[in-house]
């Protein structure tokens, strides 16, 4: 499954998530994705990066930015049904 998404800015989840069997893909397409603490590391990607994320792994994804939209592609494989 693959999906874009556009973050306004300062916008995150309360809480951080993961993905049992999911491997999650990620390309930064403008702006700021922060993922927090992944396996020990702070991880910020910036326009242009990419990023994959082992299944099972905590990430809280947000938009660190006070003014600027963060826009970002994720493919999450098998599928979110896996």
């Amino acid at each position: 499954m693959r999906f874009r998404m556009v973050m306004p800015a300062g916008f995150g989840p309360p809480a951080p998530e993961k993905h049992p069997g999911i491997r999650e893909d990620f390309r930064v397409l403008r702006g700021t994705l922060d993922l927090g603490r992944v396996n020990g590391k702070h991880v910020v990607l910036h326009a242009g990066d990419e990023f994959t994320l082992p299944p099972n792994t905590f990430h809280k994804p947000s938009n660190p930015s006070s003014s600027e939209p963060l826009e970002f592609e994720a493919t999450l494989t098998p599928g979110h049904d896996a």
